[in-house]
């Protein structure tokens, strides 16, 4: 313990005003495009922080009004920021700017009331406790990376010993207890600071690489405008099932998919609309699928479907319903009826049959639905035709 109150608390302030304020400088040099996701609050409040603890540094030498009530009120908003930018990252939507009004109370509070040292410390160090427990609690749903760990601790810690120091100095019997008091509980409280502002800064920025790789391995496996899988994804994914079904000797469908007359609803209606059908129509195969099978948008208006462990009876009845689901949407703007021809085939698991042979199937069905008047499923394998109700 005497060790620890060898530590000369100003030495610390200095450490963490420089801290925060150098690592918000190199984040706002960086690149000015995508600061999204909270990463501009984050900046904002980084600086913030790190301004507040240089006036905090400045008690006993600068008026009470900007050492202690802005200080305190500063490092308020400063933090409600950055627990804005976790909101933020992980909603994906701006927080009220409501979060600002307890360190307006609290400059307020500590500009007009004169208070003792102990009252303002209790009132201060609990509100400021508050967005640090918050930002403790959102860490750890901030995304599957390892850097919310640290962040969570170190947030959480720290919103706990400030309500222990402030307690400990309202029932402190000490006489000569200020500030920059070099009490143990004191050093952990700032040493600990000094912890979240790298933690927490790295931490963040941890996270953000985390959600541009996800967005792009996103983007590298499905279509941008239906969101459904890309060929190059579904073949992959394909391939996988198919060693699966090998293994559990459980039977897959295959089904070509196709939009009949999709060039006439273009050029009718604009290319806009279309997209809008397409949409929608993705958006119906999805009411009709299971998780497990496969949805791919291959090109245009077609698509491929994988349906996983579903005998010939239950693929035909999911081709139907997708095939009448379709047929009943309803989309604003368009009068003529929209409907789909399929065609389906079963793969066999337990030979060395493809996925791309049961597609060349299920494409020659999808062919024989088209010729045979559109808007039905044709099963290759027995040339059969059904129409939906």
């Amino acid at each position: 313990m005497e060790m620890i109150r060898l530590f000369d608390i100003r030495t610390i302030f200095l450490m963490l005003p420089i801290t925060a304020i150098l690592f918000g400088l190199v984040l706002w040099l960086g690149p000015k495009r995508d600061r999204n996701e909270g990463l501009q609050r984050w900046i904002i409040g980084l600086v913030c922080v790190g301004v507040s603890w240089s006036l905090m540094a400045t008690r006993g030498h600068l008026h009470p009004a900007i050492s202690v009530a802005f200080a305190d009120g500063l490092m308020v908003a400063a933090l409600s920021a950055q627990a804005g930018a976790f909101y933020e990252f992980k909603y994906q939507r701006p927080p009220s700017r409501k979060t600002l009004i307890p360190a307006v109370v609290l400059f307020l509070i500590f500009l007009t009331i004169p208070l003792s040292y102990r009252t303002y410390t209790l009132l201060g160090s609990f509100t400021i406790s508050v967005p640090l427990l918050i930002m403790g609690y959102l860490s750890w749903g901030l995304g599957n990376t390892a850097a919310r760990i640290p962040m969570a601790v170190f947030y959480t810690l720290g919103g706990f010993l400030l309500q222990a120091r402030a307690l400990h100095i309202w029932f402190s019997t000490e006489t000569n207890l200020n500030f920059f008091t070099a009490h143990p509980l004191h050093v952990f409280t700032f040493l600990n600071s000094f912890a979240m502002t790298i933690s927490g800064s790295i931490g963040f920025l941890e996270l953000q690489r985390w959600r541009a790789e996800k967005r792009i391995r996103h983007y590298a496996m499905h279509d941008d405008l239906t969101g459904l899988l890309n060929r190059r994804a579904f073949f992959k994914l394909a391939q996988r099932e198919l060693g699966r079904a090998k293994q559990k000797h459980s039977a897959m469908a295959v089904m070509m998919l196709d939009i009949d007359h999709f060039k006439r609803i273009n050029d009718t209606y604009g290319h806009f609309t279309g997209d809008i059908v397409l949409v929608e129509i993705a958006n119906a195969f999805h009411q009709c699928l299971r998780e497990v099978d496969l949805l791919c948008r291959s090109g245009g208006e077609e698509f491929m479907v994988l349906l996983v462990g579903v005998s010939q009876e239950s693929a035909l009845e999911i081709a139907e319903r997708i095939c009448d689901s379709v047929s009943k949407l309803k989309i604003k703007g368009v009068e003529h009826a929209i409907t789909l021809s399929i065609g389906l085939t079963m793969c066999d698991a337990s030979s060395d049959e493809s996925i791309d042979k049961g597609l060349q199937k299920a494409d020659e069905a999808l062919y024989e639905a088209k010729r045979g008047g559109r808007n039905r499923v044709v099963v290759a394998e027995a040339a059969q035709q059904h129409s939906p109700a």
